[in-house]
């Protein structure tokens, strides 16, 4: 067995309205998502799954929803009037606050369906999502 690893970078805003501090205002990061596949290697190919094919699965996803947008908590009070200002899906909906680790976690089992979708090798093993230089959670 064997694994690889494929970052993806994103911006985003967010808050975390159950939040005490300065989180619960409206800011934004440089997210980096790093998506860790683990597998035998392919006898043919030399690989465990294709860094392309993560890139055109995953990071569709990522940019068509989360990268410059503003992910919100479902129950924000702000979603509402964000998407009346934003109308045209600059807004993501999260089930829970969209802390860095809520949002590993999404993208772990998001992973895994469009890899499983599109007959990919490998089993996704961890999302690590850094949402500062210093900070990151691992869903796994």
């Amino acid at each position: 067995m064997s694994s690889v690893v494929r970052r993806f970078t994103f911006c985003a805003a967010h808050r975390l309205m159950n939040h005490g501090g300065k989180c619960r205002r409206l800011h934004g990061h440089n997210y980096v998502a790093e998506v860790t596949v683990r597998g035998p290697i392919d006898g043919y190919s030399g690989m465990v799954v294709d860094f392309g094919d993560l890139k055109s699965s995953i990071g569709e996803w990522i940019d068509l929803y989360w990268d410059h947008r503003t992910i919100l908590n479902g129950n924000d009070p702000l979603l509402a009037a964000m998407h009346e200002l934003f109308p045209h899906g600059d807004v993501y909906k999260l089930i829970g606050e969209p802390t860095a680790e809520n949002m590993a976690r999404i993208l772990l089992a998001l992973v895994q369906t469009r890899m499983d979708e599109r007959n990919l090798p490998g089993q996704t093993c961890s999302v690590r999502l850094w949402e500062t230089e210093n900070c990151s959670a691992e869903a796994f």
